[in-house]
């Protein structure tokens, strides 16, 4: 126990060094004032997002409350929380588990592998609790007052919280293990480690929809009795997910549904300390050692032929994000997961007659809506699908030490920013091509809108990388020891999604205020906003990017 307490805390301070009184310090001592108004900013933020998390449950728990089913609230709750544990935390759990280098000097500690194990596993446990408790404890409050309920319904609330993350945490790491060891022994396999990453998330997207009950949505009488009968109801949302259905149960006060969660969740968590702790640490060193090696083998490779210096850097940006398996799924995540997501929604007919429903209402929203305002709503799809970013927001975090070794390369820095711009948007026109093969395939969407909706988003993603790359220029990142540090624990990262969120909201502001005029005035309206974010953008990266990245010492 006193090396995993150890181990625990090393862990822990490493992930909350950003916010310790020391980095808020110049080296001369004196407090740094960027670092202290970014700090408040961040914290502001999270406090925003938390009050926007109560206010759309709140809304939640009245419309529920209108059909007298306020018990569905924490049953959402409990499975997006639980659900989005599941999916969207996969990449973090593969490289905080299995491509960080810190499993290097952990193996030479006195310490055993699965103390290791437990207190990696401890530290991916306690982020994802904090996330659950935001999204949760406002639901089971709320809930709580409908109910008048007592001080054990609140205590049966925490255990919820406290146990809901580690039955995902156990999937997922079980899967990522199984990645590891397909790929461990395999030169080049950060291609291979991304492409099968997004295969076992399909696969996962694929058995929920395919469990997801499908009943005639043309039976009234199916839905009134659902309206009608609560336990009904709540299997039917619970039921491809049962682990949901008995923490709802247990909360709602059943002793023996409570035990089972609690159970199932400890024995998980148990369960893959078991079957993975003893070989935990070599599988680590292997994917390290096979790492290193491939980076041996691309130095005696020689370099790609270019014929300018723009072409040779922006190739050196692209390799060192394609050598990196952390680094490739966190900045292709995005434009694959999220196209991966609506395709299933658009043409969920075929998996769940539940999704039938929305593809019938997109047919004929298609047949009455103007070519112009679906232009603009392809392109706000495709803007959203980029938003999650990292390639850009670390571009200059990702340096790392190696930042010193670029300042003495014989080129302009508006060069180098230009390379690390345009290695961006080639990812982003990636996630845009993507997502426009999954619209084409379901919408069947004609060339010239097609065609206007690419370009309207090159242009607001110029803007978002071009914004988020001064961002990263401002305040980089540089003294990091993994690659998760510099992408995945990078503040940088926030306030990229952050930029690109405003950029694309702006344009469609525009557009709401201009819904009573013609449909050419608004994407007139539309393409004048994102023409002015673009022209702000290069402004920035040219001025302040260019002079911050020079003063980087």
């Amino acid at each position: 126990m006193k090396g995993y307490g150890t181990l625990l805390r090393l862990t822990v301070l490493n992930r909350l060094a950003w916010f310790r009184s020391g980095s808020m310090k110049k080296e001369n001592g004196g407090w740094d004032a960027g670092k202290i108004a970014t700090a408040v900013c961040v914290v502001l933020c999270g406090a925003m997002l938390l009050g926007l998390v109560i206010f759309l449950e709140w809304l939640i728990d009245q419309g529920l409350s209108m059909f007298h089913h306020p018990e569905l609230l924490p049953t959402l709750a409990l499975m997006c929380a639980m659900v989005g544990t599941l999916l969207l935390s996969f990449f973090t759990v593969l490289s905080s588990l299995f491509f960080s280098r810190d499993s290097v000097w952990m193996a030479y500690l006195p310490v055993r592998s699965r103390t290791v194990l437990c207190a990696k596993l401890t530290e991916i446990y306690v982020g994802e609790m904090v996330l659950n408790a935001a999204m949760l404890m406002p639901a089971f409050v709320m809930y709580g007052l409908h109910l008048g309920a007592d001080a054990l319904y609140y205590v049966r609330a925490v255990l919820l919280v406290f146990f809901s993350p580690m039955l995902p945490i156990a999937i997922i790491t079980l899967l990522s293990a199984v990645l590891a060891r397909l790929v461990g022994g395999i030169r080049n396999s950060a291609l291979l480690t991304t492409f099968l990453s997004f295969l076992m998330i399909a696969l996962i997207y694929v058995v929920e929809f395919t469990l997801l009950p499908s009943e005639d949505d043309t039976d009234l009488l199916w839905i009134v009795r659902l309206l009608v009968q609560q336990e009904a109801l709540l299997q039917t949302i619970t039921g491809f997910f049962p682990p949901v259905y008995w923490g709802v149960k247990g909360l709602l006060g059943s002793g023996g549904y409570l035990l089972a969660f609690v159970a199932l969740s400890a024995g998980s968590i148990a369960l893959v300390v078991l079957l993975m702790g003893n070989r935990y640490l070599e599988l680590c060193i292997r994917q390290t050692e096979q790492s290193a090696s491939r980076r041996r083998v691309r130095l005696r490779g020689g370099a790609w032929r270019t014929k300018t210096t723009l072409s040779a850097l922006t190739q050196l940006e692209w390799r060192e994000i394609v050598r990196s398996s952390v680094n490739l799924s966190n900045c292709v995540a995005g434009g694959i997961v999220f196209p991966l997501i609506m395709g299933m929604m658009l043409m969920g007919g075929s998996i769940s007659e539940s999704f039938g429903m929305l593809r019938a209402g997109v047919d004929e929203l298609l047949g009455v809506i103007p070519a112009t305002d679906l232009l603009l709503g392809v392109a706000a799809m495709m803007g959203f699908v980029t938003f999650v970013s990292p390639a850009a927001c670390t571009a200059i975090s990702r340096e790392g030490a190696r930042h010193a070794l670029c300042r003495m390369l014989p080129v302009k820095t508006r060069t180098i920013l230009r390379a690390k711009l345009l290695c961006s948007l080639l990812i982003d026109l990636l996630a845009i091509l993507f997502t426009l093969v999954v619209l084409e395939v379901a919408l069947q969407l004609s060339w010239a809108v097609v065609l206007g909706a690419v370009a309207l988003t090159l242009v607001m993603r110029y803007a978002a990388v071009a914004l988020m790359l001064t961002v990263d220029a401002v305040h980089p990142v540089l003294n990091w020891t993994t690659e998760t540090q510099a992408i995945k624990q990078n503040v940088n990262v926030f306030f990229g999604m952050l930029v690109c969120l405003v950029l694309l909201a702006l344009p469609v502001l525009g557009v709401v205020l201009l819904a009573q005029h013609g449909a050419v005035v608004r994407l007139a309206a539309a393409v004048g906003v994102t023409v002015l974010e673009a022209v702000l953008g290069a402004v920035a990266v040219h001025t302040v990017a260019e002079r911050r990245y020079e003063a980087i010492e």
